[in-house]
Order: structure tokens, then C-alpha cells, then sequence
């Protein structure tokens, strides 16, 4: 018998320990390996911060990878914001508010409709507002704090069809009637304990904010345990219908809202847009606009409040006709669905930077429609929706 294995005969319980030590060593190595893969091709550290209004909102120069759907690999600006470094310039500048459609995590930075918008426009900067999951009540506090920090000129509310609702969602930030006594018609409510985390919440946070690997896990696991809770609910629970019922009443509540809201952002700016951008069902031969009434209560709302509205719905259908490409969808994802891909934010940057390009030139209808609600007369009521 030789003298190594002699000495591992005499000594078993150090030759346990050694294989130990290598076995964790081993591990450690492959978490590390895959921390710094997905920490700089698949999936960042968590990029956001909480606040107590706006919910989530970027970590200035935080590195950003996002691969979920469609691909981003980026760094955030020195306002948290996708976009490149902003300081206030001499140039008109255009801020653009909304959820996840303008955010655009989705593509590269250059390739959102707020940078083609920019490059087709002749000295004015478009800055990038949008940021992930948030409503129009809590897009218009963003710009709040956003329009004097860049110095804009003109702002762009982006909508969709399911903001409807979202103004107001009890779990959210959302709208409220005011009191009878309160000269608004309506008050912004920020509920109990929103984003306001416990001691455990904190660590979580803390802990996915520097590992990417977590970050994952972390993610994965939510979005599991979402969808089950999901099928369960379908399962068990009857959920009504909203295709073709009567929405007189919400469409009537969500007009009154938004002429809040909009009052309230003309103090930011009157020069005001908004953008709605569409659901389509591209494969469909007869109705190929998802939730068709919701586009047209933004369409019927903006002509009778006299705002400018950007609507590229007919273009982005219209360009899957001629070229069979569909503007929504990646794929790693589902194309024709979800979030707008590269051909769609081209399209709708071109259909921005053509209304921006007149309506930047024609000022002065909004500040008539707010003198207007400001000395009592009788707003032009609101079409009926088709």
C-alpha cells in the first residue's frame, strides 16, 4: 500500500474536510461565474428606488440589462430616467410622461419613440419621462417635478387603453371627489403604506439592488406564484365582462378626472399633448384595435378639450399591411403582442416628431379651454364613444 493512501487511511476525517472545502469552493465559483454573466448580458441588479408617490422610480446612473422582453442594455441618466444626461439647455425642450410604452426597456435607448422623435426634430430635445407601471395621476406628479428640472417647453402625456381604470385604482396612487368644501372638484390620494416598506421589505430591496443573481431568483419566483394566483382566480372566481357593456359612467368620471389633470400640468406647461398608444390585433381581419372604445374616449376627449393628440394607430397597422412586420412583440416574447418593438417605436417617434413639428407652432387653444373651465362656462360635453 502506498504512503498517500496510508496517510488517507490514518487521517479519513481530513480528507472529508478537503473535500468539503473544494465542493463549496466549487459553488462559490459558479455563483460567482453567474452573477457576473447575468449582471452584464441578462439581467441587472434591481435599477429602481422606492417613492412614497410615484412608486418606483430609477436609480440615477444605475446600470440597466433588461431581457425579458425584447432586449436593453443601458445606464440610466442622472434623473433616473432612460435617457442620456440631461441639463437644462437654451433649446425647446419636450417632456414625455408615461408607463412602460415610453420607458422602452424594450430596445436599445436610441431605438425609443423619444429619441427617434428628437432626431427627426431640428434643435429641440425630447427627453424620455416613462417609467413602469405607472398611471396618468402619477405621470402627471413626475412631470411635476421633471418640467422644471429639464426646462420644458411643451409636455406629452402618454395614455392607453387600460388608464381608464388605473385613475382610479384604490391601490395605487389615484383620484378622489373632493370634499364639498374644497374648491377642486377632485384630490389626489396616495393610500396608506404605499411603498412604504417593513424592515424585511427593506433587506429584500437592498439585497436585489446588489445581485443580480437574486435579482433573478427573486423576479422568477413573483412571477410564478402572480400567474398561479392568476389561473386560480380565473378558476374559482367569475370575473365580469367589460366587452360591450355600458362604460357611459366610467368614461364620463374619467373625463372629469383628467380635465384635473391636465389643468393641473398646465402649470408645468400649456403647450400640451397627449399620445395614446393602441392594443392591435394584427391577425385579426375585422376588428384588428383591441378595446376600440377606449381609443375612441382619447380621441373624442382630446378634440373636444382642444389638446393635440398623437394617435399611430393607423400607421402602425397600416405598415403591417405593406410590409407584413408587426410593431408590438419580440422574440423572446410574443410578436404581435405586448410592449412596441424597434419598427414600432420608429413609427410612432415619426408620428410624435410630425405633431410636435405643427402643434409646437400653435399655441394658445389650451390656455382658452383653461380660461374657459376657469370662469365657469360649460365645457364642450364629450362624445359618445363607438
Amino acid at each position: 500500500m502506498s504512503t498517500e493512501r496510508k496517510a488517507e487511511n490514518i487521517n479519513p476525517e481530513g480528507s472529508f474536510v478537503k473535500k468539503m472545502f473544494f465542493g463549496q469552493l466549487a459553488i462559490v465559483i459558479v455563483l460567482v461565474l453567474m452573477e457576473v454573466v447575468l449582471r452584464f448580458w441578462i439581467a441587472s441588479p434591481f435599477h429602481m428606488v422606492r417613492d412614497v408617490e410615484l412608486g418606483l422610480v430609477g436609480r440615477p446612473e444605475a446600470r440597466v440589462v433588461f431581457s425579458k422582453e425584447g432586449y436593453f442594455r443601458g445606464r440610466l441618466n442622472n434623473l433616473g430616467l432612460v435617457d442620456s444626461e440631461i441639463g437644462i439647455g437654451h433649446q425647446p425642450t419636450v417632456l414625455v410622461v408615461g408607463d412602460s410604452y415610453t420607458e422602452g426597456l424594450q430596445v436599445p435607448m436610441a431605438h425609443d419613440f423619444c429619441s427617434i422623435a428628437e432626431s427627426l426634430l431640428t434643435g429641440t430635445r425630447v427627453v424620455n419621462g416613462g417609467a413602469s407601471g405607472r398611471s396618468p395621476v402619477q405621470d402627471v406628479l413626475a412631470a411635476e417635478r421633471l418640467a422644471p428640472k429639464v426646462g420644458a417647453s411643451a409636455i406629452v402625456l402618454q395614455v392607453s387603453a387600460g388608464d381608464l381604470e388605473s385613475l382610479f385604482s384604490e391601490d395605487q396612487v389615484h383620484l378622489e371627489r373632493a370634499e364639498a368644501t374644497n374648491s377642486e372638484k377632485w384630490k389626489i390620494v396616495v393610500p396608506s403604506g404605499y411603498y412604504r416598506f417593513t424592515p424585511e421589505g427593506r433587506m429584500k430591496m437592498k439585497i436585489i439592488s446588489h445581485s443580480a443573481l437574486v435579482n433573478a431568483v427573486w423576479r422568477r419566483i413573483e412571477l410564478l406564484c402572480g400567474r398561479e394566483t392568476r389561473r386560480l382566480r380565473r378558476k374559482w372566481t367569475r370575473i365580469p365582462s367589460t366587452n360591450g357593456g355600458d362604460e357611459s359612467k366610467l368614461f364620463k368620471e374619467a373625463a372629469e378626472g383628467m380635465d384635473y389633470l391636465i389643468g393641473r400640468l398646465s402649470r408645468s406647461s400649456e403647450n400640451l399633448f397627449l399620445l395614446y398608444i393602441p392594443e392591435l390585433q394584427y391577425l385579426s381581419s375585422t376588428r384588428w384595435i383591441k378595446r376600440e372604445d377606449r381609443r375612441s374616449f382619447w380621441v373624442n376627449y382630446a378634440r373636444s378639450r382642444k389638446l393635440r393628440l398623437i394617435d399611430p394607430t393607423d400607421a402602425l397597422y397600416q405598415n403591417y399591411l405593406k410590409t407584413g412586420k408587426v410593431g408590438h412583440g419580440f422574440q423572446n416574447s410574443v410578436l404581435g403582442e405586448g410592449h412596441l418593438n424597434s419598427i414600432g417605436h420608429a413609427i410612432v417617434g415619426e408620428c410624435l416628431e410630425q405633431v410636435l413639428q405643427e402643434g409646437l407652432s400653435r399655441r394658445g387653444q389650451l390656455g382658452q379651454w383653461i380660461q374657459d373651465e376657469a370662469g365657469g362656462n360649460e365645457l364642450q360635453s364629450l362624445p359618445a364613444s363607438h
